[in-house]
């Protein structure tokens, strides 16, 4: 288990810094809803990884899936939300916010090689 919480750790580092790479190449649009967009994606993103990583540690200690499935639906339903109103209010651009939220699907390619060998 030690190894694995040192592949999350290490995940969560690059992961961290790949979404700051996604911020600053946001920038040179030089349009706020841009850098909004990704910000805000990328928050997203990291924060969804993120207590993931948490959930998954209390269903394996706590053998507690109901739980997880709860706090995963409300979590869903906020990001919802939250997204349907910045978009409505035409706060955030589209399309920066799906950038910003690939950040998801990059995340455990930055280590591949230790996921690999747990």
């Amino acid at each position: 288990m030690q190894k694995s919480s040192g592949i999350i750790k290490r995940m969560l580092i690059r992961g961290a810094l790949l979404g700051l790479g996604f911020v600053v190449v946001s920038l040179f649009w030089k349009r706020f809803d841009v850098f909004l967009g990704v910000l805000l994606g990328v928050l997203v993103a990291y924060g969804d990884f993120w207590l993931m990583c948490i959930l998954s540690r209390i269903v394996t200690e706590y053998r507690s899936k109901s739980f997880f499935w709860v706090v995963q639906g409300l979590k869903y339903l906020f990001i919802a939300f939250v997204l349907a109103v910045l978009f409505v209010k035409k706060v955030v651009n589209p399309l920066a916010v799906v950038f910003g939220l690939s950040l998801l699907m990059l995340i455990p390619f930055t280590d591949i090689k230790g996921l690999k060998n747990v």
